[in-house]
């Protein structure tokens, strides 16, 4: 009985700290999930499902823990615990830092993707709600 109660506690616990949102890209009609991480007050999510759900490219430095996306001719540079993106070598800065979770670095979701509808995709839109 105990262990069902503790199964119960890990798993409420992971979801109410790790959930997916559902993205769909019209332009080669798919759909996919990006994990996220749920902190207090923001929606941070992953770096590699952006890359996998965009069919885009990704080069990884894992010993500094860095990213390079290349996503709709755009190169992201992103680092884990600075709040910088460097964008076809022009740096923007997020509100809070990159977090590095099980070998993936996660972005603050809304920041993002501000930053990625002003330099790439102006029509695209995140919900923060859903």
């Amino acid at each position: 009985m105990t262990i069902i109660k503790i199964i119960s506690i890990i798993t409420f616990i992971t979801s109410s700290l790790i959930a997916d949102i559902k993205v769909v890209n019209n332009s080669i009609s798919k759909s996919s999930l990006i994990k996220t991480l749920k902190g207090e007050k923001k929606i941070y999510v992953s770096t590699r499902d952006i890359v996998s759900s965009l069919s885009a490219r990704l080069y990884e430095n894992s010993e500094r823990k860095k990213l390079v996306l290349y996503i709709l001719g755009k190169k992201i540079k992103i680092s884990a615990g600075t709040s910088f993106l460097i964008v076809d070598d022009v740096s923007y800065q997020m509100i809070d830092p990159v977090q590095e979770y099980n070998g993936d670095l996660y972005v603050p979701a809304e920041d993002f993707f501000d930053i990625f509808r002003i330099v790439a995709i102006p029509g695209l839109t995140f919900d923060k709600r859903k």
